[in-house]
């Protein structure tokens, strides 16, 4: 009967220096995450800049549409019920269907004329309303009408089949949103506020795990002097060693 000799299970021990270098590469792999880390963290701070930059920008933009509105409220006159007034053509006119239809003839001879150029076509609420007619770069004509305020001209928009009513309550609204355009540049200046205090409250923010990453970096020096010194003992140890041949 064959017997079978037991096997040793156990694995190889292995020797200082090989523990040594896996510890080595253990160290490289951890700072190497850490690292990324850190570059990351360095973005971020960059990327806080950029939103604290951005939010005093829109910031002072709100607060300059803010001072244009409230000009434009200063500037303001009623035009609700028989208050209405249009001046055009060097006379007042108060028939809504009457100022819409002058407007639109305006707008409608500048576009047969096709004559290029800004012209005031009359005055509503308080705001000078001009036409401008301008040839675009890809050849075709292009009028426009627009209300003059503190700021800007803003652009009305001018189907082909608007109607003077329609024109005339287009205009109206405009004048009448000048409260909620101001409540919402109000809000947008507020909302910019609070983003640059936030963003500024992490600005200068220190790396969370510097201290981690320089003890790991302290390590790695340590393991490769040992490495290097366990080198050079293994040479000098193998000067002394007789070869066999030189004994004969």
């Amino acid at each position: 009967m064959r017997t079978t000799r037991p096997t040793n299970s156990r694995s190889p021990r292995r020797s200082p220096r090989a523990t040594r270098l896996i510890q080595k590469a253990g160290l490289e792999s951890e700072i190497a995450r850490l690292e990324r880390q850190r570059a990351a963290h360095f973005d971020d701070q960059l990327n806080i800049r950029r939103q604290i930059q951005n939010a005093r920008h829109d910031r002072h933009t709100a607060e300059q549409r803010i001072a244009a509105i409230r000009q434009d409220l200063s500037r303001r006159m009623p035009t609700r019920g028989e208050a209405f007034i249009l001046e055009g053509e060097g006379r007042a006119i108060n028939d809504r269907r009457t100022a819409g239809t002058l407007l639109l003839s305006k707008l409608r001879l500048a576009e047969r004329s096709r004559a290029e150029g800004e012209w005031g076509i009359g005055r509503l609420g308080g705001f000078d309303l001009a036409c401008e007619a301008h040839a675009t770069l890809a050849g075709a004509f292009r009028v426009a009408l627009v209300m003059r305020r503190a700021a800007c001209d803003q652009e009305i928009t001018v189907e082909p089949d608007l109607t003077p009513l329609g024109l005339i309550s287009r205009l109206e609204h405009i004048l009448e949103r000048f409260e909620v355009d101001l409540h919402e540049q109000q809000r947008l200046a507020s909302d910019a506020t609070h983003r640059v205090a936030d963003y500024e409250a992490r600005l200068g923010e220190a790396f969370p795990l510097q201290a981690e990453l320089d003890a790991k970096r302290a390590e790695l020096t340590r393991t490769e002097a040992d490495l290097a010194d366990s080198s050079k003992n293994v040479r000098s140890t193998a000067k002394f060693i007789e070869r066999p041949e030189d004994a004969a």
